[in-house]
């Protein structure tokens, strides 16, 4: 098992995704990831202002950020960002305790 599987797993479990939502991301992510690059962080993300675009999937390793989307009603999966971490700028991030959640943004 390659790098990136040992950690990905771990911190997808660890984020609360099923394993049915990892098993129908990885082939795109697979993709973008190098085997040897270690996964930072997995969450499941959303856009409040467009709440019928679908759930996204956001995977920060060392090297890259990669965001996958799935559509809400026919569930298609499509590559949403796959940038290397030294190419986005204006990267800000805000805590948003009410909600439990945290809003990034970034320019890639």
């Amino acid at each position: 098992m390659d790098v990136f599987s040992r950690t990905f797993l771990p911190a997808a479990a660890e984020a609360g995704v099923a394993i049915p939502t990892v098993s129908r991301h990885m082939p795109i992510i697979r993709r973008c990831i190098e085997q040897d690059d270690t996964t930072v962080l997995v969450a499941r993300c959303s856009r409040p202002e467009a709440p019928l675009g679908g759930e996204f999937l956001m995977l920060l390793t060392q090297r890259r950020l990669v965001v996958t989307q799935e559509t809400r009603v026919l569930h298609r999966l499509r590559l949403h960002l796959n940038a290397n971490l030294r190419h986005l700028t204006n990267v800000t991030w805000n805590a948003d305790l009410a909600h439990s959640a945290l809003e990034v943004a970034a320019t890639s």
